[in-house]
């Protein structure tokens, strides 16, 4: 059955799915025009060193629908990093890294301060072990500033979070848990080219705050067109209970091209 859920909301997110901690706040357009916008990211690069050439491929797609007091938001992404050894053609190529991610979140706007928000996601990251993850929640989110060049957001939620991991055996690993999560998003604009965005996550179990994840998310945005725009990005995500083989402290710097619609 959960697999079942998993592959419909890749379906839905239009991608297979991202990391650990998901950053949905960086990846809102709050658009503020009725109807639907969204826009789609493709990045490719080919890297050779000592150890081998990497292929790496990446893709976004985000949608928000909005109506009234309603907002509809559709996100889904997918990363492939390929290692192989570029002087034995017949080797076969390793999968270096492996990550995809979809979500789909409803906001019901009670007014310009306070938004209810409901949400479900499908993860799968081979690298972390984490053979899937699902999660179901709902909470309050407080615009606490909304300028024309500065934003501040801050929410928090309970959620149901469904895991399999792999352990040290290759044996699967479930995990049954409630967790919160508690988030501050930061966005500035000081031109009209350029863009800001920060995001803070705090995400404990209920039942054991010693397990608890952290993650601070960034991106800095160049307008190159009316569609176009260079996208920079600085993650780092803190898990105090990872899978036994992977590493508390994960970071990943990357870049790429934006379209928008």
């Amino acid at each position: 059955m959960y697999r079942l859920l998993f592959a419909g909301l890749l379906l839905v997110g239009g991608l297979p799915l991202r990391s650990q901690i998901i950053n949905t706040e960086s990846l809102r357009i709050n658009a503020e025009q009725e109807g639907w916008q969204g826009f789609a990211e493709v990045g490719f690069n080919i890297r050779r060193n000592k150890a081998g050439r990497f292929f790496d491929f990446n893709n976004e797609a985000r949608i928000e629908y909005l109506k009234n007091r309603h907002r509809l938001i559709l996100l889904g992404t997918y990363y492939l990093t390929l290692l192989e050894d570029p002087d034995d053609p017949d080797a076969t190529r390793d999968v270096f890294s492996n990550r995809a991610f979809g979500h789909i979140r409803y906001n019901y706007r009670f007014s310009e301060f306070l938004v209810w928000e409901a949400f479900t996601q499908a993860q799968r990251n081979v690298v972390q072990e984490i053979n899937v993850r699902l999660l179901w929640g709902t909470g309050p989110r407080f615009n606490i500033i909304r300028q024309d060049s500065l934003f501040l957001n801050a929410g928090g939620s309970l959620m149901y979070e469904y895991e399999e991991d792999t352990g040290l055996e290759d044996e699967i690993i479930y995990h049954r848990d409630i967790r919160a999560t508690v988030y501050a998003a930061f966005g500035w604009l000081p031109s009209k080219t350029v863009a800001f965005n920060h995001t803070l996550y705090y995400q404990p179990r209920v039942n054991r705050f010693s397990d608890y994840r952290i993650t601070s998310l960034n991106n800095i945005s160049f307008g190159i067109s009316k569609h176009l725009s260079f996208q920079f990005y600085l993650n780092f995500v803190y898990d105090a209970a990872p899978p036994e083989t992977v590493p508390r402290l994960i970071y990943a710097i990357r870049n790429g091209i934006r379209f928008q619609f």
